[in-house]
């Protein structure tokens, strides 16, 4: 039985993969440098629903909520050997969808008390790179944002971070990080071979999609398309 649980309690607290991770932007502003931002990562409500349906199936949960003085309290139960067991936890309203916030806010709380995205708390909200180029308006990979009201509410764009390996997912652990990502494009551009047939050649969009098994086989690609000397060459992984 105690094995049981275990299994349980794993799966439970196991990473969420990237798609479920959301950013928001927790702190903005301007200075004579530029635009500044950071961002903290969060899951959705959408997320823990899921990851309780694979934990412990649609029947074997549940989730009731609370009015409480400018918020909202939930609990969520999980049927163990027959019994419901249930955990609590509340959240005041947002300014945003202000009921509608409190309450998702009081989920994701209560599903912290069950071990669900409770790493994420050792995630720290980050600064992250910002641009006000239009161009990085619908790039892959970037967030739109603006700076408080008054500062002007200025138009920017933020990179969104990467979480750091402890914490991803392994099905996520695939692809090559930020670092060799910039590397690659700057590696494409220098050496003047073709990004749309590099593109066409790895199937992919965005470096972000490089698997870290085709990474050397890009960079030799890009080497024997390129069209000039490139000034500097990037890094090449260890073979597995």
């Amino acid at each position: 039985m105690e094995t049981e649980q275990k299994k349980l309690i794993d799966k439970l607290r196991e990473p969420f993969r990237k798609d479920d991770l959301k950013w928001r932007i927790q702190a903005a502003g301007k200075t004579d440098n530029g635009i500044w931002a950071m961002a903290l990562v969060y899951i959705t409500s959408r997320a823990i629903q899921e990851r309780l349906d694979e934990a412990v199936g649609i029947e074997n949960w549940k989730n009731e909520f609370r009015n409480i003085e400018n918020g909202s309290m939930c609990g969520i139960s999980i049927r163990i050997n027959d019994e419901w067991i249930t955990k609590w936890d509340g959240a005041g309203n947002t300014d945003i969808e202000s009921i509608k916030g409190g309450i998702s806010n009081s989920m994701k709380r209560a599903a912290v008390q069950w071990g669900i995205g409770r790493y994420l708390y050792s995630l720290k909200e980050r600064f992250v790179d910002c641009v006000m180029d239009n161009k990085f308006k619908n790039k892959t990979g970037w967030e739109k944002g603006k700076t408080p009201k008054k500062q002007g509410e200025i138009t920017f764009y933020w990179q969104v971070p990467e979480i750091e390996l402890w914490a991803m997912h392994e099905d996520d652990n695939v692809f090559i990080n930020l670092e060799l990502q910039k590397m690659l494009r700057g590696y494409i551009i220098d050496s003047g071979a073709s990004t749309a047939d590099f593109r066409k050649q790895f199937n992919v969009q965005e470096a972000s999609m490089i698997t870290k098994k085709e990474y050397n086989n890009c960079i030799d690609w890009i080497k024997k398309n390129a069209t000039k000397e490139a000034s500097a060459k990037p890094v090449r992984l260890a073979e597995e």
